[in-house]
């Protein structure tokens, strides 16, 4: 009998890294399609020059508002070819909220906006905050249309 119970144990395990292994096929599936979105991004629009930006802390919290009137312009964001923000509406009174990982060991953090549509008043035009853990703020325009991304470099500097 004792043998039937380590059978079964084993059976369950089995099961269980299926179900792993799907779900890690499925997790890279979707970051594949990710990367083709980034790459269709970057090969069918023109980067403009970047903004620099230099921070101190290791972190920042991000908030992009929709600058002036709403007109229903969506964005996405890619932060060191990573999809950080997926298709969403900028707004003028709520921000799009998000943290990003400023590492001091790469020469610059990149971010990188796309208009995902224009809304009614082309260009996309957005204000973006920048807070550090220390409470200091720096606003930047960004603005974007459907032939150009905005891009932004965080570099670290000093330590805190």
């Amino acid at each position: 009998e004792k043998m039937l119970v380590a059978s079964n144990a084993n059976y369950d395990d089995e099961e269980l890294s299926k179900a792993e292994i799907i779900k890690a096929l499925d997790s890279l599936a979707k970051l594949k399609r990710e990367q083709e979105r980034i790459v269709e991004y970057l090969t069918k629009r023109i980067n403009k020059k970047p903004i620099d930006v230099f921070v101190s802390s290791d972190s920042v919290t991000i908030e992009i508002y929709d600058n002036a009137i709403h007109d229903k312009d969506s964005v996405s964001i890619i932060f060191n070819n990573r999809i950080v923000v997926d298709k969403q509406e900028l707004k003028v009174n709520k921000p799009i909220r998000f943290k990003l990982k400023v590492d001091k060991n790469k020469k610059f953090n990149e971010m990188i906006m796309v208009a995902e549509n224009l809304g009614a008043e082309p260009p996309n035009t957005a204000v973006m905050f920048v807070t550090e853990k220390n409470g200091r703020r720096q606003q930047i325009m960004l603005s974007t249309d459907m032939l150009h991304n905005e891009v932004v470099y965080f570099i670290r500097i000093g330590k805190e």
